[in-house]
């Protein structure tokens, strides 16, 4: 029994061996969790913040960049390594784009810091610095950038004078002559420049002529020759005028000069060796040229066309010859003067101007007749001769179509212009406009109307002017 008791006590002494090494077991293990968690505290507390910044935000690829690393870190982080690339606490530009920096110590991290990377222009290389070029020629500069993919490759090119050499791009333009400064830059200032020279381009003449081939003049009569230039583009029109004799036939810039009778030929040569040549017979008798009178004054000039220089001014009723006539232009002498040249104007007739004085004026339009010429003119004719007749009496007895000229339509549905004969009506009403279809008459209604006005008339319509003065 006491032996049982003995074997049962020493068992539950073992179970609470057992169960106080547990409890001191977890003690010490709750001991060194606390404490390590104490220590871990301490540690974080005495980490100090870290922040970086630096010079610049933008690199160029290739290029190195020193990171300014404030407080504890234990390394430097780039979010891109093909596009900045991190040694120690530099960064390294390595391909086009944007990456984010930071350094970091633990869990820690700094402030971020964006970095963008890009490929400079280093230069603008050309393949001519001095061009030439035609007035009016465009060309294509041609020219290349180091390395061709930068990433900011828009370039400005500006002259240095638009009056002369304009530029678009790289497209240049000749303008005028003279020379110009192309000069072309970047965005980053990266320059260069090139000289343009632009001159007119040589066009040779390809043919000459003159306007007469053979001439008969009297001793003393001058003369003028219009020469023509083909192509009209030609750059060098200038001639040389000469005279195989100039006893007989003197010339200078394209005037000659009968100075004795007999022959000689008048040329023109161009600086290419073209030529051209009138003949020229002078005897002592002046040719008969159609003689005609100017009726209204106009200039001659030494070709034709009013750029060309002035020679003398026609005045009305001037007598001159008709020497060379065509579509555009005449060649005349004012027989005056003598002189001879040409003029677009041509305001002449076979007969000769007449004036009648002391004509009392009316002004048709201030009194109110736009289309009344016919009777206002009447008027002052008659009131010459001695007759008071006014205006609206001549206009009253003149046979009249007072609706003028007008649209109708037939029976079979057509649309015509109608109106009265105007060799016996007036054909409209003088205070109404020709766009109000008042058009007037003939020499028979007014005619008619001065007669019954009290005014003895004759209609000489058709007669001579001699017959007439």
């Amino acid at each position: 029994m006491v032996q049982y008791f003995i074997r049962k006590k020493r068992k539950w002494l073992i179970i609470c061996l057992i169960v106080v090494l547990l409890i001191a077991i977890i003690a010490l293990w709750y001991t060194m969790f606390r404490k390590k968690e104490s220590t871990q505290v301490v540690s974080t507390n005495q980490f100090s913040e870290v922040s970086i910044n630096c010079d610049k935000n933008v690199l160029n690829v290739g290029e190195t960049l020193e990171v300014n690393i404030e407080g504890d870190w234990e390394s430097l982080q780039s979010s891109d390594s093909k596009i900045v690339k991190v040694e120690g606490s530099k960064i390294i530009g390595a391909g086009e784009g944007e990456a984010i920096i930071y350094a970091a110590f633990g869990n820690n991290k700094s402030n971020e810091i964006k970095i963008k990377c890009y490929k400079k222009l280093e230069k603008i290389e050309l393949q001519e610095k001095e061009i030439n070029i035609d007035v009016g020629e465009e060309r294509t500069i041609d020219y290349s950038l180091t390395p061709q993919d930068a990433t900011y490759n828009v370039l400005e090119w500006e002259s240095s004078d638009e009056n002369i050499v304009s530029v678009n791009y790289d497209m240049i333009y000749g303008v005028s002559e003279g020379e110009a400064i192309i000069t072309i830059k970047s965005s980053e200032n990266i320059t260069n420049s090139f000289k343009v020279n632009v001159k007119v381009k040589e066009i040779e003449v390809e043919k000459i002529s003159l306007d007469e081939t053979q001439v008969n003049l009297g001793v003393g009569q001058s003369y003028i020759l219009r020469e023509r230039i083909s192509p009209n583009s030609a750059t060098n029109k200038e001639v040389i005028w000469s005279s195989s004799d100039d006893s007989v036939i003197s010339v200078e810039n394209g005037i000659i000069k009968a100075n004795s009778v007999g022959q000689a030929v008048v040329s023109i040569n161009s600086n290419n060796g073209k030529q051209a040549s009138c003949t020229f017979n002078v005897s002592n008798s002046i040719p008969n040229n159609p003689i005609k009178y100017a009726t209204k004054s106009f200039n001659v000039r030494i070709k034709p066309g009013k750029r060309y220089d002035l020679l003398e001014t026609v005045n009305k009723n001037d007598e001159i010859e008709i020497l060379k006539e065509e579509e555009k232009w005449s060649k005349v002498r004012i027989r005056s003067s003598g002189v001879v040249g040409y003029t677009t104007v041509k305001a002449y007739s076979s007969e000769k101007s007449y004036y009648i004085e002391n004509v009392p004026f009316l002004n048709q339009m201030t009194m109110g007749y736009p289309t009344g010429c016919e009777a206002v003119s009447a008027t002052m004719a008659a009131r010459f001769k001695g007759y008071d007749v006014s205006v609206e009496t001549i206009i009253n007895n003149t046979p009249t179509d007072s609706l003028g000229k007008r649209q109708e339509t037939t029976e079979d549905g057509e649309i015509i212009w109608v109106g009265g004969n105007p060799f016996k009506y007036f054909v409209g009403y003088p205070t109404k406009t020709q766009a109000q279809g008042s058009y007037g008459c003939f020499a028979e209604p007014i005619c008619v109307a001065l007669r019954q006005s009290g005014v003895p008339c004759t209609n000489i319509s058709g007669s001579l002017i001699e017959t007439v003065y």
